[in-house]
């Protein structure tokens, strides 16, 4: 595979998708991120954003994963708070175009 770009970002977390956002403007971006799905950290609820992402998914659900993967060392209504933000974000920036990968159906895989 060939694959030109100008800048390169390794990861998908939040701040390298901010990041990408913001040099698509001026530049050719690829992300790359790990091959598995079950090897990343977002996965495990150890990164990456929170954010509820499908009709059958449930913001408690993030909750619960987030404390515990913290160890239980968070507050909840902080916890709280980002989830609801990672989820307006994450709408935001499917609604602007932001090209990730799909099920043939369209909905976010």
């Amino acid at each position: 595979m060939d694959v030109k770009a100008d800048v390169l970002i390794i990861g998908s977390g939040i701040a390298a998708l901010q990041a990408a956002l913001l040099l698509e403007e001026h530049f050719q971006v690829q992300i790359v991120t790990k091959s598995s799905l079950y090897m990343s950290s977002s996965y495990r609820a150890q990164g990456g954003i929170a954010a509820v992402t499908s009709e059958k998914d449930h913001i408690e659900h993030h909750i619960a994963d987030t404390l515990k993967a913290g160890e239980y060392h968070h507050e909840k209504k902080h916890v709280t708070t980002l989830i609801e933000d990672g989820t307006k974000i994450m709408q935001k920036y499917l609604k602007t175009g932001l090209p990730i990968d799909r099920h043939v159906d369209g909905k976010w895989l």
